[in-house]
């Protein structure tokens, strides 16, 4: 909650496309691994990179680090 009792949520984005070939099952962790290339992903889809490449695009990580943002400013200020 942001102090006022109404929750608070946050967003993070992977922009991207869908592939018109499937990437192989290297690393499959979600459903649209093989068929997610990010734009920044060099022209891999998420099965393909390795988990640091992932990380570094995740729409979770990205949602994470505003709510981590937020938190922190919220007590320092």
């Amino acid at each position: 909650c942001d102090g006022t009792g109404r929750p608070r949520s946050f967003e993070g984005v992977s922009e991207g496309s869908i592939s018109a070939v499937a990437g192989p099952l290297l690393d499959a962790s979600f459903p649209y691994d093989p068929i997610f290339s990010p734009n920044s992903g060099g022209g891999k889809v998420y099965s393909q990179m390795s988990e640091a490449e992932k990380l570094a695009d995740s729409s979770r990580a990205k949602a994470f680090e505003a709510f981590a943002k937020w938190f922190t400013a919220k007590r320092s200020g």
